[in-house]
């Protein structure tokens, strides 16, 4: 179900697919009332105009619905995936600057974000300008083990 974010009306639904596990765990609206969703997928997702495969096994998607004037469109979808597993388990928007900001946990090197691995399970902090690209990323640097 899609809620529209200024008048509160239910909007037309949005479906997200694939043959295994898709996990959206957080979503989120910035002042123009566009949607960002974060979550995590195992092997394949596929959203009305995008699809994408994990790196290994179960890796982070972000993605965005722009709002226009009648409706929600897909701008665009990401990954955040290593050769372990990756979640993502909030997600928020700076009204100012735009920037998408994203945390969660990875047990492994999240090549799009450019983030090493110190144990385990490690906590990071993904963001993202409004295009979809990454900006500076920053990792708590510790895993759940220490």
């Amino acid at each position: 179900m899609l809620l529209e974010a200024v008048e509160g009306t239910f909007e037309k639904p949005v479906m997200i697919t694939g043959p295994n596990i898709q996990a959206p765990e957080a979503i989120t609206v910035d002042n123009d009332g566009n949607a960002y969703i974060a979550g995590a997928f195992l092997e394949t997702i596929i959203f009305p105009s995008f699809s994408m495969k994990s790196v290994d096994t179960v890796d982070v998607f972000v993605a965005k619905l722009k709002r226009t004037s009648s409706t929600y469109q897909w701008e665009w979808v990401r990954r955040a995936g290593s050769n372990g597993i990756d979640f993502a388990y909030d997600i928020i928007v700076d009204d100012d600057s735009k920037n998408v900001f994203v945390t969660g946990m990875h047990t492994g090197y999240l090549e799009e974000l450019k983030l090493n691995s110190t144990g385990d399970e490690n906590v990071y902090l993904g963001n993202w300008d409004d295009k979809g690209n990454v900006q500076n990323n920053a990792r708590n640097g510790f895993s759940q083990r220490q």
